[in-house]
């Protein structure tokens, strides 16, 4: 069963965290802070029960906060709460973004090997995906490198996620 987060009543996504900052000892041969800027992804399409496809998942960029410890283990043990609004997470297909128009669409299925015709109808008038809260099949956590650009020993820990209900 899919989780049902009607955008009439609620406008986002809670989560409450721990993170544990490590410090770092100085004959260490890694002198960079620990990754902090995560990702959160939101499948709003189930998966087919034959060969697994790729499919549009809508994705959240947040940062970690990180506070400089002393010590040779662990820093610091902050808890922490984020608030992901729906209008934050972006389309993406393979961890690209989904393109704004039909006509970007047309140049990236030409210049991209895997296609993306189905994110698009020939019917449709819309440009992009909607992205359906009433509809949730799968919730993710990433920490991405970024292709070297954060790396290393981190700590994060969901507490808690749940939806924030709209007021009034």
């Amino acid at each position: 069963e899919p989780l049902n987060l009607d955008s009439a009543r609620y406008s986002g996504l809670r989560l409450k965290l721990v993170s544990c900052d490590f410090t770092y000892d100085s004959k260490s041969s890694s002198s960079s802070p620990p990754p902090n800027e995560f990702t959160i992804t939101l499948t709003t399409v189930p998966l087919p029960h034959q060969k697994p496809k790729s499919r549009i998942t809508w994705e959240c960029h947040f940062d970690v906060p990180h506070k400089a410890g002393e010590g040779d283990v662990w820093a610091q043990v902050q808890t922490f709460k984020i608030d992901l609004p729906f209008t934050s997470f972006s389309p993406t297909y393979r961890g690209r973004p989904v393109p704004d128009s039909r006509a970007q669409s047309q140049t990236q299925l030409r210049d991209d090997s895997q296609s993306m015709q189905y994110l698009l109808e020939d019917d449709s008038e819309d440009e992009r995906p909607v992205f359906n809260t009433e509809h949730i099949y799968e919730f993710g956590l990433m920490c991405r490198s970024e292709f070297g650009k954060q790396e290393g020993r981190f700590c994060l820990g969901v507490l808690k996620v749940e939806a924030i209900e709209k007021s009034g």
